[in-house]
């Protein structure tokens, strides 16, 4: 049986799901819920997702009320 490989929607959803529990969504704790994927690989689509969470929590406080 194949490793589980980490793809982008893998990860955002682990993020998703961990900061929704109250937890860091870090690189190993995304590796573990994945259940694999490279550090590099996990690396560069978790930061890929914190970089859209910052557009749009800048976008949300841009917003006028």
């Amino acid at each position: 049986m194949a490793p589980p490989i980490a793809t982008p929607q893998a990860v955002t959803e682990v993020a998703d799901a961990l900061v929704a529990e109250g937890l860091e969504p870090s690189i190993i704790a995304v590796q573990s819920r994945i259940g694999g994927g490279s550090y590099s690989t996990v690396k560069r689509y978790l930061d890929a997702w914190k970089q859209e969470r910052a557009q749009m929590d800048a976008v949300a406080t841009e917003t006028p009320p």
